[in-house]
């Protein structure tokens, strides 16, 4: 892998460190001068607590109520979905579908020479 790095020109730094995580990687993907690349991640990081929830990310991204210690251990709460995280997510969606089709449209039309 060193090799293959030094011959692209990639810095130790860039791969010593592992893999970025995903919401970089999709921030990334997604920048663009008419999209802000930080609203997808927003949204995939909101989307993906969907299939695997994370407390912390709940609590700061919702209304609830006090937290109630139960006997046996467990926390008890009510909470539900701040109504301005969920237009701001589908607003980034929608925003960045209409972004990834117009790319898509522009890719399709392109005329491809033969040489």
């Amino acid at each position: 892998m060193a090799k293959i790095a030094e011959t692209e020109g990639i810095s130790v730094d860039d791969y010593v460190g592992g893999a970025p995580g995903h919401s970089l990687i999709v921030e990334q993907a997604t920048d663009h001068p008419d999209l802000n690349g930080k609203y997808a991640s927003a949204v995939w990081r909101l989307i993906s607590g969907l299939t695997h929830p994370s407390p912390l990310r709940m609590m700061s991204t919702s209304k609830h109520g006090d937290t109630v210690d139960n006997e046996d251990g467990t926390l008890y709460v009510v909470a539900s979905m701040n109504l301005a995280h969920t237009t701001n997510a589908l607003l980034a969606s929608m925003m960045t579908y209409r972004h990834a089709t117009e790319t898509l449209a522009a890719r399709v039309a392109r005329i491809h020479s033969k040489r």
